[in-house]
């Protein structure tokens, strides 16, 4: 099977994923709502995670791995950990800083640590839960390559099953640990692992291929499944998550089959490649926001309150797109400068 050395399709995906994860927390509700944002804006999650299948999956399929001690082995979690941990030891800083300062700790010291060691702050800031999600991938990631490379549909109707299972299980476990299990992203991961062997050889999908046939009608059942439960959330699932479960995730696959196909259009319109570089940074922009949306957001609402309703919007717009992205993005080429340094030098991952 012969991979490309980069896939800037990827890093497209992801770059436009970030600027709606962005837009979610700059756009009202009621109008996000209204604009039946769940058939796009709100499948950034979603797509992230299909991306980070195709991108986990390459990343094993480059390294020759193949069994069980070879793909957990201490390179592979030391180098996932390094990458993780090191531009996140910042937010943890600013967070604990704010946290002492404000004395807002939880319930209890003991709960506080067991939520810091599955990458939770002391302060819990909007979005955390994703950091604690990439955290567990790191351990199941293994497990999902090697079964997906000797059985792929079967370990695709599994990751459904175990997902089904959990959100089944939802509404009687504890809210704090149901939203930031990766088990409710399982199938989405699933997707991504199952399609990425055909995407990353040739660069698109065979829709009319057997073992791909599905995606068309399902993702139409998943879009129909979206749009009447717009505002709403599915009976028997927990409701804060709204249309975001195994019942939607065929939709978000397809976008991301189709962002693939139609990469060289994207290209010729993003001449600078900024949606690649963005895609690149996604997990340090994802960072800064957590800490923008977590401590300045209701000081900026004070300050554009008293301001002419399209001047507030205009701030409020630049503030939260531009201000996270151009953070992220020097987060993301100062780490990468220092960490160039240390591999030189031998002390790098």
């Amino acid at each position: 099977m012969n991979f490309e050395t980069r896939f800037p399709q990827i890093d497209n995906i992801k770059g436009i994923a970030i600027v709606c994860v962005l837009l979610l927390h700059t756009v009202p509700l009621a109008f996000l709502i209204e604009s039946y944002s769940t058939l796009f804006i709100w499948q950034a999650v979603p797509i992230f995670l299909i991306a980070i299948g195709l991108t986990w999956y390459y990343s094993f399929r480059k390294s020759d791995s193949s069994t069980l001690g070879e793909l957990y082995s201490g390179r592979y979690i030391m180098r996932r950990l390094s990458r993780f941990l090191t531009p996140l030891l910042l937010v943890f800083a600013i967070d604990l800083t704010v946290t002492i300062a404000t004395n807002s700790f939880g319930p209890s010291m003991v709960s506080t640590i067991a939520m810091v060691m599955v990458g939770i702050m002391p302060t819990y800031l909007p979005g955390n839960y994703f950091v604690s999600l990439i955290l567990q991938l790191i351990f199941i990631a293994p497990l999902l390559y090697y079964f997906f490379t000797r059985s792929p549909g079967l370990a695709l109707i599994a990751t459904f099953a175990i997902d089904l299972g959990f959100e089944l299980s939802g509404p009687y476990i504890p809210y704090s640990v149901y939203s930031i299990c990766i088990l409710r992203y399982l199938a989405a991961l699933g997707l991504g692992f199952y399609i990425a062997p055909e995407l990353l050889s040739k660069g698109k999908l065979d829709l009319m291929d057997r073992r791909f046939v599905f995606i068309v009608p399902l993702a139409a059942m998943s879009a129909i499944f979206l749009v009447l439960y717009n505002s709403s959330s599915f009976p028997l699932f927990r409701a804060e998550w709204g249309t975001q479960n195994l019942l939607s995730f065929f939709y978000p696959m397809l976008l991301v089959v189709l962002l693939f196909r139609f990469h060289l259009y994207v290209s010729r319109i993003d001449r600078r490649h900024l949606l690649e570089l963005l895609g690149r940074a996604s997990y340090h922009i994802y960072l800064v926001q957590m800490l923008y949306f977590g401590f300045v957001v209701s000081s900026l609402f004070t300050v554009v309150n008293a301001m002419p309703p399209f001047v507030a919007w205009l701030i409020v717009i630049i503030a939260r797109l531009g201000v996270n992205i151009i953070l992220g993005i020097f987060s993301y080429k100062v780490e990468g400068r220092v960490r160039e340094k240390l591999i030189k030098t031998g002390h790098g991952t």
